[in-house]
């Protein structure tokens, strides 16, 4: 749809909090409201990215793409239920030998912006600001989105990784926080509170659903396992508020990928 993709990092700081869920389904919504996806694993030690698209065992991967750049076109999957959502995924598979080289990732990742040309490319951040892919990710991309729990160290883990990128990565734009699981955690930590610290709008608030271990099982992202479930819901109406194109799934094109995730009886 545009000429200059949007390229997002979703970070938090705190593991566990929820990213790479949100990453994944995010992708999975931009994809549904009609952009051309590009989902990256950054977090290439713990690859949990893949697990939600069933490519964990997927060879090559983004790991191997980074030793021998010849194999980047290999390792991009076309999602078999989107056809416009592409996913460089690192597999479960350690790698011995890879020392991360900033001019390596940054060259990767702008290859497959040419190879894929996607309208938004979405990068699966690792937790924390000591793991040098997380610093890669967060220099690679143009906006960043906090996830957040209502859970202090979550917080504060993910106010580091804003003054990281205020004082030593430039000029980056912070597009909003998300509250993964909004309906837990402790109530002192108020959506003012959590805009407060992190000096962001928070443009989604994700209730928790107890059926999301049972989507990542499946390897089907839970936005089209449960499409109407109030969590797949504030999903699809972030996308919304992001690009300003609302997904109605009553729409033939959400129904045909409907159709095609309950004929793989063997992922349902």
């Amino acid at each position: 749809m545009t000429t200059t993709p949007r390229v997002f990092c979703i970070t938090g700081g705190k593991g566990g909090v929820g990213k790479t869920v949100i990453a994944a389904n995010l992708g999975v919504g931009f994809s549904l409201a009609g952009f051309k996806v590009l989902l990256v694993d950054a977090d290439i030690t713990l690859s949990n990215l893949a697990l939600h698209f069933q490519l964990e065992q997927h060879d090559p991967d983004f790991k191997k793409a980074l030793q021998n750049p010849q194999l980047l076109e290999e390792a991009i999957v076309q999602y078999d239920l989107l056809d416009n959502l592409y996913i460089l995924p690192s597999n479960v598979k350690l790698l011995r030998g890879l020392r991360p080289k900033k001019e390596d990732f940054m060259g990767v990742c702008s290859l497959a912006l040419e190879i894929v040309r996607p309208d938004v490319m979405i990068l699966d951040c690792p937790a924390g600001i000591d793991n040098i892919y997380s610093l890669l990710a967060l220099m690679f991309a143009e906006e960043i989105i906090y996830v957040v729990t209502r859970d202090l160290q979550a917080l504060t883990d993910a106010r580091r990784v804003r003054r990281l990128v205020d004082d030593a990565l430039g000029e980056k734009k912070h597009t909003g926080v998300i509250v993964n699981m909004a309906n837990t955690g402790d109530e002192i930590i108020t959506p003012d509170v959590i805009e407060k610290a992190l000096e962001t709008e928070i443009i989604a608030s994700i209730p928790f659903d107890d059926r999301l271990p049972e989507s990542t099982t499946y390897g089907v992202p839970f936005v089209l396992k449960y499409p109407k479930s109030p969590a797949s819901r504030e999903i699809l109406n972030c996308v919304a508020r992001l690009t300003g194109v609302k997904v109605d799934l009553r729409f033939t094109r959400t129904r045909n990928v409907l159709k095609r995730l309950f004929s793989r009886k063997d992922k349902i």
